[in-house]
């Protein structure tokens, strides 16, 4: 509703002029609302919200263009570089607005920013936030694929939060059970993780997350598939590490098949 006064006199009621104003031509988007620091993996506590704008700031309710998010900028501190998941992206525009659900990004780093594209419109860059490695989830060993029977080779065991980030808080004295290869069938020599047998408790102290070096000793010509758990959190899958356990050289004979203790003599 727009009036005039010229400071003695005034319009008013139906002397006022009622205009109604509508967004101009659809030319940009906007983030208005975007994730501040969150972890890697887990859904932001704030998800992204994105507007269609005309040129002079107004939201285009006629608009459902379709919006896709990608991530424009970032540092991992994890690993190789982030990846965003959301429910739905591309995503579109309900009464000019786009308002994302369930994005999370798995790579812990730094100075992360989205960045929203629509056909036609000037693209939008949101805040910059970081994303930090969250509890541990699960526990990695990592090796080498082939072993030489009595043979030892190093290992390490990593903990990782839900999006594979290392788990820093993961630190101390943990007792570890490790499982999955057999003993050696004559003598029976079982395998060992710091000279401790698989299935009894090896404790191990972590640092950020790792182990360090660890010192795996298998004895059984096989292919052994090695895990590892604290109780509470495990390998699985491609956490667990799969070794091809060969015969060292030969050093010793022994019967397959013996003989009868009896025999009886043909006549």
């Amino acid at each position: 509703r727009s009036s005039a006064t010229d400071g003695s006199i005034s319009s008013s009621g139906s002397g006022n002029l009622s205009v109604v104003v509508s967004a101009a031509a659809a030319n940009k988007l906007a983030f208005t609302a975007s994730p501040s620091s969150s972890t890697g993996g887990v859904a932001f506590g704030t998800q992204p919200q994105v507007r269609v704008l005309d040129q002079y700031g107004n939201t285009v309710t006629a608009s459902s263009a379709s919006i896709t998010l990608s991530i424009t900028s970032g540092t991992p501190t994890s690993g190789g570089p982030g990846a965003l998941a959301c429910g739905t992206n591309p995503l579109g525009a309900s009464s000019g607005v786009a308002g994302f659900s369930g994005c999370s990004i798995n790579t812990a780093g730094t100075n992360y920013k989205l960045h929203a594209v629509a056909t036609g419109l000037t693209a939008a860059d949101s805040s910059a936030f970081n994303i930090t490695a969250g509890t541990a989830a699960k526990l990695v060993i990592t090796g080498t694929g082939t072993q030489t029977a009595g043979g030892s080779q190093p290992i390490t065991i990593t903990a990782q939060d839900a999006g594979g980030n290392t788990a820093t808080s993961y630190t101390g004295s943990h007792n570890l059970t490790f499982s999955g290869a057999d003993a050696s069938p004559n003598p029976t020599t079982n395998p060992t993780v710091n000279g401790t047998s698989f299935s009894s408790l090896t404790s191990i102290t972590f640092t950020n997350g790792g182990s360090g070096s660890r010192a795996m000793v298998l004895y059984d010509a096989e292919t052994a598939t090695v895990s590892v758990t604290d109780g509470s959190i495990s390998s699985s899958g491609a956490g667990n590490l799969a070794v091809v356990v060969s015969a060292t050289t030969a050093s010793k004979l022994a019967w397959g098949v013996q003989p009868p203790t009896s025999i009886n003599r043909s006549t």
